[in-house]
């Protein structure tokens, strides 16, 4: 168990680790598998659904996998202290292969086995691996330990950065979002149904969730959530210059949470008091210099050393700039008691 961890032995953390990465091999395999087959299935049947029927089929996996196996997996989300660890780093990705397929429920899989305590502590392990992937390791946690026994089976070590957890934990609440709600990113975001919360709560708390309209809200047990994570990244000055991809993936996410019909009331309302100001105008007042930078680099970089790092800078600032729309559109929708939204996003 993970929670165990600290009693391993050398030999079960390699077994552990080579048998998740056997695991996420088959399942990049299978993805790209039925991808193929979707396509010649589409092109072979005019119904969309008998073609979808036949590649339901085609799964092994998933008649293999019981729900507990997915929560074991999920669970090493909190192992080991090390920030280049791959067992965290394959946790995230077999879920988010898993994810991809229409027939599987992660969250129904989570809430039937997790207690309120677990899920708290689940939401707990992938904020703090957020937090030391865009941030680094902060004073409260332990120093950064390299353990030998860590060594993936099948890739070197060196191959593997802290920044690409964060980066895999983005990419599966993204891919999460676009299913029905609530799903896997809204739970691990602290999202949780209105109703739920209300009867749980004071009287004097419950009007932080009067919006009728709001379906999905904070969980009020949640101190922290990648979301506020998220928020504090983006806020820090040089964050966007620095890691210019795992901006775009932030940005990115935060338009799509404003943009779903489940939880856009709840997160426009955390962005519009962020920090007792406006978070998007606080990303409008940054554009300038963002801009300015990618200009700079481009005139300088003669030979287009940096040409990736500049095309995620300008997608940085088209994402500020739909975000910023997105809000002005809300606000306007809203009525006059929200004009001044937009008066402040605009000027």
């Amino acid at each position: 168990r993970v929670r165990r961890q600290n009693k391993w032995k050398a030999w079960k953390r390699r077994s552990v680790e080579a048998a998740m990465t056997v695991l996420d091999l088959v399942l990049a395999k299978q993805t790209v598998f039925l991808d193929n087959c979707r396509k010649h299935f589409d092109s072979a049947y005019s119904s969309s659904l008998s073609s979808e029927l036949r590649i339901d089929r085609l799964r092994p996996l998933q008649k293999l996998m019981k729900s507990n196996h997915v929560v074991h997996i999920s669970n090493f989300i909190r192992f080991g202290r090390d920030p280049c660890s791959a067992i965290p780093h394959l946790s995230t990705r077999i879920l988010f292969h898993l994810s991809r397929f229409s027939n599987i429920s992660l969250t129904r899989f989570v809430f039937e086995l997790l207690d309120e305590g677990e899920i708290l502590r689940l939401i707990a392990g992938y904020t703090a691996r957020l937090r030391e992937g865009l941030f680094g390791f902060v004073p409260a946690t332990p120093n950064i330990i390299t353990d030998p026994t860590l060594i993936g089976m099948f890739q070197n070590s060196s191959s593997r950065r802290p920044r690409d957890l964060p980066r895999t934990i983005l990419e599966l609440m993204l891919q999460s979002l676009e299913q029905k709600s609530v799903n896997l990113a809204q739970m691990l975001l602290g999202f949780k149904e209105r109703a739920a919360i209300l009867s749980r709560v004071s009287t004097n708390t419950q009007r932080l969730y009067d919006d009728p309209r709001a379906r999905l809200v904070f969980n009020p047990a949640c101190e922290e959530t990648p979301l506020h994570v998220i928020c504090g990244f983006l806020s820090s000055p040089g964050a966007c210059v620095e890691m210019p991809h795992l901006a775009e993936a932030c940005f990115e996410l935060l338009y799509a949470l404003c943009r779903n019909s489940a939880t856009s009331i709840t997160t426009t309302l955390y962005l519009r008091n962020y920090g007792g100001g406006n978070f998007v105008s606080h990303q409008l007042e940054q554009l300038p210099m963002i801009v300015n930078f990618v200009a700079t680099r481009f005139e300088n970089d003669n030979e287009n050393e940096e040409t990736d790092k500049i095309c995620a800078l300008t997608n940085v600032c088209a994402w500020i700039l739909k975000l910023a729309a997105l809000e002005i559109h809300l606000n306007v929708r809203a009525g006059a008691t929200r004009l001044h939204y937009v008066h402040e996003n605009l000027s």
